[in-house]
């Protein structure tokens, strides 16, 4: 078997640091960005829920709670996994109120991601442990 999706980020990084060595620009310095609490006023919240939360509903429920809890269920049905609708939305709504307030977008699970996680060969959480870990030190480089 050939790790695909490891080819596929190894490639995007050749990619981008041929783009950024062609572009003549400095990567930025090393170390941790500086964060600040966003301010968000009443007429934000009420835009940012009228416009943004109310019509996501339907895909957030369908595809990050309903299809992960069944994807789940399928992959990895001779074990119990613990993931429940309530386990899934709540860790969806907790990351979402949190890290608004540090500029953050809208994140979800997704069942694209487990599916993407099991078929490069994940069986346990260890590998989204280890793909995040990259993703941080790639980020603080």
């Amino acid at each position: 078997k050939v790790p695909t999706a490891m080819l596929m980020f190894v490639a995007g990084v050749i990619v981008a640091a041929f783009r950024l060595g062609a572009s003549g620009e400095a990567l930025p310095p090393a170390g941790i960005p500086a964060m600040q609490v966003v301010e968000i006023s009443p007429a934000d919240w009420l835009v940012g829920l009228v416009q943004g939360a109310v019509p996501q509903i339907p895909t957030t429920l369908l595809n990050s709670v309903i299809a992960v809890c069944k994807l789940s269920d399928d992959l990895y049905s001779d074990r119990e996994t613990g993931v429940t609708v309530r386990s899934v939305s709540t860790s969806v709504g907790a990351m979402n109120v949190i890290f608004c307030w540090f500029g953050g977008l809208p994140m979800c699970h997704g069942a694209g991601g487990l599916a993407g996680q099991h078929r490069f060969g994940a069986r346990t959480n260890l590998s989204i442990l280890v793909l995040g870990g990259i993703k941080l030190l790639l980020g603080l480089v």
